[in-house]
């Protein structure tokens, strides 16, 4: 699983998209799951996707976080 390098954004940039890759053995991957670990409020769209959209971003630090289950 690769989450994508770690992005730097400089205000006034209020949004940012994650792309999370994965592979498996016989091809098959049964979920994903993004979720904020850390940073202030943030709207977030696609969690359960390879792509996580995310904006309302304000000044400080995110950390966010994939989960990827396997069939």
């Amino acid at each position: 699983v690769d989450a994508g390098k770690d992005q730097t954004l400089v205000l006034p940039v209020s949004g940012a998209t994650l792309t999370a890759t994965a592979s498996d053995a016989d091809g098959t991957l049964a979920s994903y799951a993004w979720s904020k670990v850390s940073g202030p409020s943030a709207t977030l769209s696609g969690q359960t996707t390879a792509v996580l959209s995310i904006s309302a971003l304000v000044q400080g630090v995110y950390v966010f976080n994939i989960e990827i289950t396997d069939d």
